[in-house]
């Protein structure tokens, strides 16, 4: 299972890389992004589509390593980058400040997260554990929702420098690749919650 994940990745970063030399992920003027939302919302469509209706999907959720997914999130202080662009006058405000600070919070706090779990699993039916994840998500759907209006796609709130830049490459496979891929980090571990608390409630009430 963990070569297949491997080889999935990989095969993925790459195709994410050959769409995007290729401007796959350039929208027209005056049009909505709907090729990155594309990018990034349909491999967690799929990987949900997976996990409800296969065994072999629900298997991968229940065996996933919740320490090691949880420190994947350290690499999301690469946000930064965001506020690089934004000095440089290459990408909005709008988008750049909620977007990286957001990231930097959650990149701060996954260690933390992520040496609680290896030390007691139990911690992941936890309140904490749970309002950690949605909070990851939630920064995902503000940068998402800020990048797309700030394409200019509205002409009312068209912006004097838009989010362009991150439907070309190297910036590209953010939102097409490490924006999904965390964003299933976040979901598995939110469904291991779920089922812990499941458990405790059958617990309590036997």
């Amino acid at each position: 299972m963990k070569r297949s994940t491997y080889w999935l990745l990989a095969v993925w970063f790459a195709g994410i890389a050959a769409l995007g030399s290729a401007g796959a992920f350039v929208s027209a003027p005056g049009t909505g992004p709907w090729q990155i939302g594309l990018g990034f919302g349909g491999p967690v469509v799929l990987f949900l589509a997976w996990v409800r209706t296969t065994s072999a999907g629900r298997d991968f959720v229940e065996r996933a390593d919740l320490a090691l997914l949880a420190g994947l999130h350290a690499w999301r202080f690469a946000g930064i980058a965001f506020l690089f662009g934004y000095s440089q006058g290459l990408l909005p405000g709008l988008f750049a400040w909620p977007a990286a600070l957001g990231d930097i919070a959650i990149a701060l706090t996954a260690p933390w997260i992520a040496r609680r779990l290896a030390a007691d699993a139990q911690f992941a039916g936890t309140t904490a554990f749970a309002l950690w994840n949605v909070a990851g998500v939630l920064d995902f759907i503000v940068a998402v929702g800020l990048g797309t209006l700030s394409t200019g796609f509205i002409p009312a709130l068209r912006p004097a420098i838009d989010t362009a830049l991150m439907q070309q490459l190297p910036l590209v496979v953010i939102p097409a690749f490490f924006v999904p891929l965390l964003a299933i980090c976040h979901l598995i571990a939110l469904r291991r919650w779920a089922g812990l608390r499941r458990g405790a409630s059958r617990v309590s009430y036997a």
